[in-house]
């Protein structure tokens, strides 16, 4: 789990760099830093057409920036002898110094990049979807994200991504979809009535108005399922009298599957209940329109693009192979 944790500092932090701020100079004083990189190439290439190529600039662009630090030291750092470019001894001097610099941000780079491999991809979703659908396909995953560690994490807002530190969520959305992610549509919501087969006694409905006839379960996460499914069904039945009501899908779906009566549920979260005939769906689903989705973090891409892929590719096919 990721805690972010805030210092509070008393007093000024880092005195001695404030001590010595009345004697640092102008920043305009200070070599860029693509100067110094050309110069450094070029340095160590012994050649500034070489160095154009390594940078993906043209030879122009690195003799303008190595003439700016000359320029601004007020003294060469290269002198042509017999056609090829040699370090002065000042330059010798800057090209030992911009190899360490270098060299040691790469490896903090380097450094920094590896860490971020190794922390967990916090993944979360809906508890029921959690539950019902995400854990029980897991072991499915592929090598690349099996070798990955993993936080997945329960949370009942579908968009707290940034405040709950969670790199990608499997939510419903409906559209327009939030700004600032990656939204990637998986699968359009369906719901529809499913309860136990004792419920019916093997008796067939056929119709809304029938159906209502039965125990009817809600849940307050979704208080508006059945008057949406009915008014598709065109069902004259009102108002809707529950028999039960559970905060949670979760709770909800045991207890249909415990014969309590009808649930109004999406088609993931019940389609291995049917498929094991622990439910059954009386009736047709209704397609509305949300969307299951993939809400990815915008800096995941960047940090683990194969990981993000294969994650994309992964839930695709499960959900296709799931779908009623």
């Amino acid at each position: 789990m990721r805690v972010a944790a805030t210092a509070i500092a008393h007093g000024p932090p880092y005195p001695s760099l404030l001590l010595r701020d009345h004697r640092m100079r102008p920043a305009h004083e200070y070599p860029s830093l693509n100067a110094l990189r050309a110069f450094d190439t070029t340095a160590r290439l012994g050649s500034m057409s070489g160095a154009a190529r390594t940078l993906n600039v043209t030879h122009g662009a690195v003799s303008r920036q190595v003439r700016q630090l000359e320029q601004q030291l007020g003294m060469p750092l290269f002198l042509r002898v017999r056609g090829r470019l040699e370090l002065t001894d000042e330059g010798r001097t800057l090209a030992k110094a911009t190899l360490e610099a270098f060299g040691q941000l790469h490896e903090c780079w380097e450094g920094l990049l590896t860490a971020q491999q190794h922390q967990p991809l916090t993944l979360g979703c809906t508890g029921s979807l959690l539950s019902r659908w995400l854990i029980p396909r897991m072991a499915s995953l592929p090598p690349l994200l099996q070798d990955m560690r993993w936080h997945v994490v329960s949370t009942d807002d579908a968009l707290d991504v940034e405040r709950a530190g969670i790199d990608v969520a499997l939510v419903y959305l409906n559209p327009p979809w939030p700004q600032g992610y990656e939204v990637i549509p998986l699968h359009p919501e369906c719901f529809g009535p499913v309860c136990s087969p004792t419920l019916t006694s093997g008796k067939a409905i056929s119709s809304a108005d029938e159906l209502m006839q039965l125990p009817l379960l809600s849940t307050q996460s979704r208080t508006e399922a059945w008057a949406l499914w009915l008014e598709a069904q065109s069902c004259s039945a009102k108002p809707i009298a529950y028999q039960q009501t559970f905060q949670h899908s979760l709770y909800l779906l045991e207890a249909a599957e415990a014969g309590l009566g009808v649930a109004m549920a999406p088609d993931m979260l019940v389609a291995d209940a049917l498929a094991h005939h622990r439910l059954v769906a009386p009736l047709p689903f209704l397609e509305t329109n949300g969307m299951l989705c993939l809400v990815i973090h915008p800096m995941l891409r960047g940090k683990r693009p194969e990981q993000v892929m294969a994650l994309v590719e992964w839930a695709k096919s499960a959900i296709h192979k799931t779908a009623l």
